[in-house]
């Protein structure tokens, strides 16, 4: 919910264009870098965690990449909450990740 003092704040921009005031008060953005040992280890782990999309359609948009050896993780979200929702969801995953590539080893390279 907005606040009156928030709105009137914004009132000018929102008739200058209607998108600016979402965009201001509603996106909450979030940046991961997760390093890795090895480009082949930052690749295994993003093909484990790119499936699962975001369950609620609307309210977040997750982009996750691979630069070189670390894993790069990129959220935008309308609410804070469903922010901190599925970054620590992901982080659960990741933690799973890791442990399973810890328990199996490095990759081989065949």
């Amino acid at each position: 919910m907005v606040s009156g003092a928030v709105r009137q704040l914004f009132y000018p921009l929102r008739h200058r264009s209607a998108r600016i005031l979402p965009l201001l008060l509603s996106e909450v953005p979030s940046n991961l870098s997760v390093p890795f040992p090895s480009v082949r280890e930052a690749q295994i782990a993003l093909g484990s965690l790119s499936p699962d999309s975001e369950p609620r359609r609307g309210g977040i948009c997750k982009t996750l990449s691979v630069q070189g050896c670390t894993l790069q993780g990129r959220w935008v979200a309308h609410e804070a909450r469903i922010l901190r929702v599925s970054v620590g969801s992901f982080l659960d995953n990741l933690s799973l990740v890791l442990e399973t590539m810890d328990r199996f080893g490095p990759p081989s390279t065949s």
